[in-house]
């Protein structure tokens, strides 16, 4: 009897350990099972970018093939960067060849774009040419978009070099004016993951010029750090007072106060 209750127990174990190695070998396999169908989802998934890829190049427009070239490459990033990145260099290639041979036509017709002429009803070549250019620079925002969303760095490269494609100085002036707030966006995307670069590139738009989207990079430089952010803001106060053309710079440095102050 005694031997029985001694058993029972004993029993109770193996089966408890059985069943707990019998659970641990159907996750074991479950596992593999699930990562077997997610490497053949990976590989599907590249496949059909792949093909995706070469469709894409019988769209009419080289800024649609362009445009649609960047959204592919930011989707091929889940599964293979390397490619990824290959597919936006062509990318940027590809876009900065079509900026230049607008602007080209534009210089040699002797005239700088005009908005006006893009909702012009003109049919002449300078109002076609010009509506393919600004359709070509807001491809070019799309492009640093899909870019952004992996590295931002690249992506803020990308943009700022492409503007200096532009030869008509007055309207690359005017575009990088223009440029300024989305330029900050990205910058603040680059110092959630590295501040040291992120200064560094700010600190060559504050170069052009202060502009007050650099308020906001300011703000996320010295909420990462503290010495930094106040370098920075040193940089910016000293560009604001070097800048006459800034009547609000008063108010200008009680926002880099509230800054700097409230920590």
């Amino acid at each position: 009897m005694f031997r029985n209750l001694f058993l029972s127990p004993v029993l109770f174990l193996f089966l408890v350990q059985l069943n707990f190695s019998q659970t641990i070998e159907i996750n074991r396999v479950e596992t593999v099972k699930k990562d077997e169908i997610s490497a053949e989802l990976r590989k599907e998934s590249v496949a059909f970018l792949r093909e995706t890829s070469l469709e894409v190049n019988s769209l009419r427009t080289l800024e649609n093939r362009i445009s649609f070239s960047a959204e592919l490459a930011s989707l091929m990033w889940f599964n293979d960067e390397k490619e990824a990145r290959t597919m936006f260099q062509t990318v940027i290639n590809d876009f900065r060849q079509l900026l230049t041979e607008y602007d080209a036509q534009l210089t040699s017709l002797g005239v700088a774009p005009e908005m006006a002429d893009v909702y012009s009803t003109d049919t002449s070549s300078k109002t076609q040419i010009t509506r393919k250019f600004f359709k070509a620079i807001n491809v070019r925002q799309q492009i640093a978009k899909a870019i952004a969303e992996h590295d931002p760095q690249l992506a803020f490269e990308f943009f700022t070099d492409t503007a200096t494609a532009i030869s008509n100085p007055t309207f690359r002036k005017q575009i990088e004016g223009n440029d300024i707030y989305f330029e900050t966006r990205l910058l603040n995307a680059i110092a959630e993951k590295n501040v040291d670069t992120a200064l560094k590139l700010g600190r060559k738009t504050l170069a052009k010029g202060f502009n007050y989207e650099l308020i906001s990079l300011l703000k996320k430089v010295y909420e990462k750090d503290e010495e930094k952010g106040a370098s920075f803001a040193e940089d910016i106060v000293s560009k604001l007072k070097s800048d006459s053309s800034k009547p609000d710079g008063f108010y200008y440095l009680s926002r880099i106060l509230d800054i700097i102050g409230n920590k």
